[in-house]
């Protein structure tokens, strides 16, 4: 009895360390079948006021002074680049910077969300069927159906005597908004990613910080200022929303979706028709996720 007890306790000891050493592997290996790594670069632009020829100078994520990304989205790789928009890199002290030059700019809004009941779902009907949407004078406008961020409708006003007027008619502003999208092949260093993945730069006064979000227990988090430049023409002051942002991410099957990431992003508001060279601030959040 008691060699039938001490094999049946070398038996369970030999699988318990065979799953030890056997399911790291496994995982490992699924992490590496499954693992997808995303870089993302991208750019939204809000104002309340249409604007002619809008310049912008923004950050850029770079490397070793090298950005890849800014450079892809300047020059055709990128996705949602308005019609008609200029975009290019130039050099200012020092720094490399997307440059947006010949740009217009007309203010699009929405309608709030219509609720659908159940009862409604049921039936066929929408409540929006029987919406009526109110002609705007004195612009040029269209509106069309659109469920994007769940609104009902949209409406796109053009120049006319009353375009600013009429764009404020509807309560929400729809920015402009587009980047460059790219999947890597190596594990993205997204816990340390300084010296060794893009940023955006320039940074000034970069230090650390609390994160102020819930987070991980390996995120960090960091404040810093930009310097970035905004230049347009308008029939009266402006404001302007610019932010500018970088997503890095790594993503695998683990039991489940796991991943981690950092995130890089610049905001600055222009209130009140202010031009010219201004100080944005900056967020930069790593090591947020499963390790």
């Amino acid at each position: 009895m008691a060699r039938i007890l001490f094999a049946g306790a070398l038996l369970i000891t030999g699988l318990l360390l065979l799953f030890a050493v056997a399911i790291p592997f496994v995982l490992n290996e699924n992490r590496a079948m499954t693992g997808h790594h995303v870089i993302e670069y991208s750019v939204r632009i809000s104002s309340d006021t249409a604007l002619e020829n809008l310049t912008l100078l923004l950050p850029v994520p770079s490397g070793n002074g090298i950005s890849s990304m800014g450079h892809g989205l300047a020059y055709g790789s990128g996705y949602g680049v308005p019609g008609g928009w200029n975009l290019s890199l130039e050099r200012q002290n020092g720094s490399q910077y997307l440059k947006i030059t010949d740009a217009q700019y007309i203010p699009e809004r929405a309608a709030y969300p219509v609720p659908i009941s159940q009862d409604a779902m049921k039936n066929g009907s929408h409540p929006q069927d029987n919406l009526t949407i109110r002609t705007i004078p004195l612009a040029t406008t269209s509106v069309v159906p659109d469920t994007r961020n769940g609104s009902v409708y949209t409406t796109w006003i053009g120049p006319g005597a009353n375009a600013t007027m009429a764009a404020r008619d509807l309560p929400v502003l729809r920015p402009v908004e587009f980047g460059v999208r790219e999947m890597v092949d190596a594990t993205i260093t997204t816990r340390d990613p300084f010296g060794v993945e893009p940023l955006l730069e320039p940074k000034v006064d970069l230090h650390e910080t609390g994160c102020g979000v819930p987070v991980t227990k390996t995120a960090r988090c960091f404040a810093y200022t930009s310097p970035v430049f905004i230049g347009y023409n308008s029939s009266e002051p402006a404001d302007i929303e610019v932010s500018v942002s970088l997503h890095a991410s790594n993503e695998w099957w683990e039991l489940g979706w796991s991943s981690n990431s950092y995130t890089d992003r610049i905001t600055i508001n222009s209130a009140q028709g202010k031009k010219g060279w201004m100080t944005a601030e900056g967020v930069l959040m790593t090591g947020n996720g499963r390790y």
